[in-house]
């Protein structure tokens, strides 16, 4: 009973947020109406791209859970109303880009097609594999 939880959004889209944390309350089973969320991109850069949807969901995700997201993991994906991680433009360029990064894994939709990367491929076809991954 502490009022309304706050939603603070910084250099991502507002409203892209409320719904990936509609989605993940939805398809992973917890709720967050009494979480506060907030939602930083350092460097003061604005993300408008749908790719960042993933990455943006497994943050909110493992903040909630208070447990980190896998080390030297990045994801790639745009998120559908019913929890399905859709496929985005360029993977293989971003997936070259992140190995180049340093990068050691690299979660992607699984109708990406084939991608060739010299790192770990991890596809999923909805959020709520997010469980397996995002553990003690």
């Amino acid at each position: 009973s502490f009022g309304i939880a706050q939603r603070t959004v910084t250099g991502y889209d507002y409203n892209r947020v409320l719904l990936a944390i509609a989605i993940i309350e939805k398809n992973l089973g917890i709720h967050m109406e009494n979480q506060d969320v907030f939602v930083n991109v350092a460097g003061g850069i604005k993300i408008t791209e749908t790719g960042a949807d993933l990455g943006c969901a497994v943050a909110v995700y493992s903040g909630f859970m208070d447990r980190p997201a896998p080390e030297s993991t990045v994801f790639i994906g745009e998120l559908g109303l019913d929890g399905s991680v859709r496929p985005v433009t360029s993977v293989d360029q971003r997936v070259t880009e992140a190995e180049r990064m340093g990068f050691k894994a690299c979660v992607v939709p699984e109708k990406s097609g084939s991608v060739k990367a010299g790192i770990e491929l991890i596809k999923i076809r909805n959020i709520s594999e997010l469980k397996a991954l995002i553990k003690d």
